[in-house]
């Protein structure tokens, strides 16, 4: 694991352990609902766009479809790990704020 404050470096076209946890490791997910949300999240955000559901502009979430497959994921009620492949440098990142910045 990088040291803290450490510049990382990403490559097109690589694999990435990626995870996320609570504030003070306090739960993320309190019931079934926050994880189904957090799914159809993941969802709408890496499936092939649905051109038939468009929506207002100020409402409608960037699509990382190609750009970014979920490989694998764990989720615990304290913090979440998805392992990813991301096609270009800040692709990952990208989607990664988007996710978490709901």
């Amino acid at each position: 694991m990088p040291a803290k404050n450490s510049i990382k470096e990403y490559s097109p076209e690589g694999y990435y352990h990626v995870y996320n946890r609570g504030v003070a490791k306090q739960k993320v997910f309190l019931d079934e609902q926050d994880y189904k949300v957090f799914f159809s999240y993941l969802k709408t955000y890496l499936s092939p766009p649905d051109k038939s559901n468009e929506s207002f502009p100020s409402r409608k979430l960037k699509n990382y479809f190609e750009m970014v497959k979920l490989l694998s994921y764990c989720l615990m009620p304290n913090h979440f790990h998805l392992f990813a492949w991301q096609k270009e440098i800040d692709s990952l990142t990208s989607f990664m704020r988007a996710l978490t910045m709901l």
